[in-house]
């Protein structure tokens, strides 16, 4: 997998489970974690490079083993806890062991047993993103907040108590008591660095009890500036085409029932007009404050239609243009294997033949002066001994048509510039 291409999964429950970290540590455990793969049943020894895992993580300057050895040593003692039932809880550590290769230039990790089900073979309520997108974000605050609305992202909003944000990223009683300073050390810096550097980012409402601010309302945007260049792998059973725009509207900002302008205007026409929207949105330089009501009325004035009708022109000349490449190569083929068995039949041309080539002219040409199948010398004309072959040893060399037809499942049509294909390839060998 391209370097840029690499998936982090991990469970909802992992995502807003209650745990302290520091940034190395955090970029450690995302990057242990893009080397489960999704078909893996068991935690495996997951080897990493020291010079990756330092340049990833963040290490710099002398002693980078020391600095690694310490790393580990100290996220061996992290704790995770999880809720387990109403009343209980259930604490676990990331990690079971950290083995060193000094020699060989790595270490070999290994998760606890106890996190299998928030990692392995994951099902349902699981999040997937690019490693590539928290690979920048300088803050560990960032990268949970970045995990939390990305497990979100599909409704476009959520809302969390700042005592479940203070709990879940474990920040202690000295830390940011002010909310004005939770606001500008984890808040405000987390909204810049998601703008800058992931494929999401958020505003936010706060929610006041009385006159204190109890709850945080995140609302969740596509960043259609920093986008994947690919779609994740599906989190769920496949989705229709319909389905799909639906996801795209809807976490591009449209909050409207799209049901309506889909039928309205089938899913080509509103994607080619969300794709118009996004692309305007884009190249503006700025914010739109209103993402939804902007998309909202591209989709209703049909902005795609132009784009659409000139994509579907452009499909149509392209076919247009394999179409002909294939006749030409249809053309190619044969003529080359009529003339390689004409060359082969005429080298072994037998008197036995002759005299069946004598009676094939008496029974298909009329005796007259304009039409002569022999030479001189009584042997046959070249022309004549060709079409006396594909007459009678090599018939299905008669018909380009019914050849192509026949041999490669493709139906032609002859017409004053040549021939068109009119029928559906089914193979081309």
């Amino acid at each position: 997998m391209k370097k840029d291409k690499v998936i982090v999964s991990q469970s909802n429950k992992l995502i807003e489970a209650s745990y302290k970290m520091t940034l190395a540590e955090k970029r450690l455990v995302c990057l242990l974690t893009s080397k489960i793969h999704r078909d893996d049943k068991d935690f495996q020894e997951y080897d990493i490079t020291i010079s990756h895992l330092t340049d990833f993580v963040g290490l710099k300057g002398h002693f980078v083993y020391n600095q690694t050895r310490q790393l580990t040593k100290t996220l061996l003692s992290r704790v995770l806890t999880l809720p387990k039932g109403i009343d209980d809880e259930v604490q676990v550590a990331f990690l079971s062991s950290a083995e060193y290769h000094r020699k060989k230039g790595y270490v070999s990790l290994c998760f606890d047993p106890k996190i299998k089900p928030l990692l392995l073979q994951l099902k349902g309520q699981f999040t997937n993103y690019f490693l590539k997108h928290i690979a920048n974000l300088r803050s560990v605050y960032s990268i949970r907040i970045y995990e939390l609305l990305k497990s979100y992202q599909r409704f476009g909003r959520k809302e969390f108590t700042i005592e479940f944000l203070r709990d879940t990223f474990q920040t202690s009683a000295k830390q940011y008591t002010r909310y004005n300073d939770f606001k500008k050390r984890i808040l405000l810096s987390a909204q810049k660095e998601l703008r800058d550097h992931t494929d999401i980012y958020f505003e936010f409402e706060e929610i006041k009890k009385g006159r204190k601010v109890d709850s945080i309302l995140f609302l969740i945007y596509r960043n259609i500036r920093n986008e994947p260049d690919r779609l994740l792998p599906a989190q769920q059973e496949k989705q229709t085409a319909e389905e799909i725009l639906k996801d795209k509207l809807h976490l591009a900002g449209y909050t409207a029932n799209p049901d309506r302008i889909i039928k309205r205007d089938g899913v080509e026409l509103v994607e080619a007009s969300l794709n118009i929207a996004l692309r305007e949105m884009r190249s503006s330089g700025k914010t739109i404050s209103n993402p939804g009501g902007f998309i909202a009325k591209k989709l209703q004035d049909k902005a795609g239609l132009a784009l659409l009708l000139e994509r579907k022109k452009a499909n149509r000349e392209e076919k247009e243009e394999q179409d002909a490449a294939m006749v030409r190569h249809l053309e190619r083929t044969f003529e080359k294997g009529k003339n390689s068995k004409l060359k082969e039949l005429i080298k072994n041309y037998t008197p036995q033949q002759n005299e069946a080539f004598k009676a094939w002219v008496d029974e298909n040409y009329p005796s007259n002066e304009f039409v002569k199948p022999f030479k001189k010398n009584g042997g046959p004309k070249l022309s004549y001994l060709k079409g006396y072959f594909l007459d009678t040893a090599i018939p299905e060399y008669r018909d380009f048509v019914k050849w192509a037809q026949s041999r490669k499942g493709i139906t032609l049509q002859e017409c004053p510039t040549g021939y068109r294909i009119t029928g559906e390839q089914q193979q081309f060998l």
